[in-house]
């Protein structure tokens, strides 16, 4: 049975030291691998997100988009956890980059 290509998951941290994890098949690892490797030789325009179309194993659809950021503007962004409480840094919530299409707070 040939490999299906667009089928990825990422699951972020819900709060401070747990594990993330990025789950794909050999396939989608590869271009997770390639669109990394394209960002790092400079390929993408400056500011542009670089991205990947794939999907969660229920077949819906979402874009994983790869933004190459300076460690000043890295603390900039918000924080990656799903946890309300975790939100914060330093009392503040961080904004995300425009191009990520937040749905919550932020």
């Amino acid at each position: 049975m040939p490999e299906h290509c667009e089928m990825l998951h990422v699951y972020s941290q819900e709060a401070w030291h747990d594990e993330a994890f990025i789950v794909g098949t050999r396939c989608d690892l590869q271009r997770l691998r390639d669109l990394l490797t394209a960002v790092l030789a400079g390929t993408q325009q400056e500011g542009i997100p670089a991205r990947i179309e794939t999907s969660a194993n229920d077949g819906e659809g979402y874009s994983l988009q790869i933004i190459l950021a300076t460690e000043e503007e890295m603390h900039g962004y918000s924080l990656p956890y799903t946890a309300d409480y975790a939100q914060y840094n330093d009392g503040h919530l961080r904004r995300h980059h425009p191009a990520m299409r937040h749905q919550g707070k932020g």
